[in-house]
């Protein structure tokens, strides 16, 4: 019986998961998001994930430029918490998840929509010490001083 010969071997990506218990991107959220590629879904799951990045997960668009559109965006936002609620498993960081989207787009409903989205941007990567050490609470909150510098003004 003949073998194939394999290709070179190519280690799982290593990642951090909840309480800092080291793990591969796990299958379930490959096979969950078969669109998204490894990399991006092990920088979601390590909290390494930048807003800069957002266009990464828009299989259907890499373009840049459509993350500065409102659906662009709050599709891609949608996309990025749905990873990390099915990474984290936990309800409560869940419904702190949906309300900061709700928060967005109450938001949006007042103001111009690129003032949301410097603040949201900024706001994101703040929260990734946080979201490192499992407190996924500050998503549920709306930090004051950023909203002054990035939304009211406008």
């Amino acid at each position: 019986m003949a073998t194939l010969p394999l290709g070179p071997f190519v280690p799982p990506i290593a990642a951090v998961g909840i309480n800092g218990a080291s793990l591969t991107t796990p299958l379930f959220l490959r096979m969950h998001f078969p669109d998204a590629n490894s990399a991006v879904l092990a920088t979601i799951i390590t909290h390494d994930f930048k807003a800069a990045d957002l266009h990464k997960l828009d299989s259907t668009n890499q373009d840049q430029e459509t993350i500065y559109t409102f659906n662009g965006a709050t599709n891609q936002f949608k996309t990025y918490f749905h990873i990390l609620v099915t990474h984290v498993n936990d309800a409560a960081a869940t419904e702190t998840f949906w309300a900061d989207t709700e928060q967005l787009l109450e938001l949006v409903a007042e103001y111009k929509w690129l003032a949301v989205f410097a603040y949201h941007w900024v706001f994101s990567n703040h929260c990734h010490a946080e979201m490192a050490a499992s407190d996924y609470l500050q998503w549920g909150c709306r930090d004051s001083d950023l909203l002054s510098k990035h939304v009211y003004m406008h």
